[in-house]
């Protein structure tokens, strides 16, 4: 399982709504600052199975914009 957290409600609902969640599932937890110590309102939804959102593309996939080949093909 995994957790996709933002301070921003709505960007987490769009995404939700995106990827058809149903917006109940939504949670609120705040989390603290590690350098104020201050309590921060954030929200997030719990994935996992088929709603992981893909891995992030590599460094390459930034600097050329192509897909990375497997093997040097």
């Amino acid at each position: 399982m995994e957790h996709l957290v933002s301070s921003d409600r709505g960007v987490l609902l769009g995404w939700g709504r995106a990827v058809g969640l149903d917006p109940r599932r939504l949670q609120f937890k705040p989390l603290r600052n590690p350098h104020t110590g201050e309590r921060l309102p954030a929200w997030h939804w719990d994935l996992w199975g088929d709603r992981l959102p893909p891995p992030a593309p590599g460094p390459e996939v930034a600097r050329t914009g192509t897909e990375p080949q497997i093997g040097g093909v």
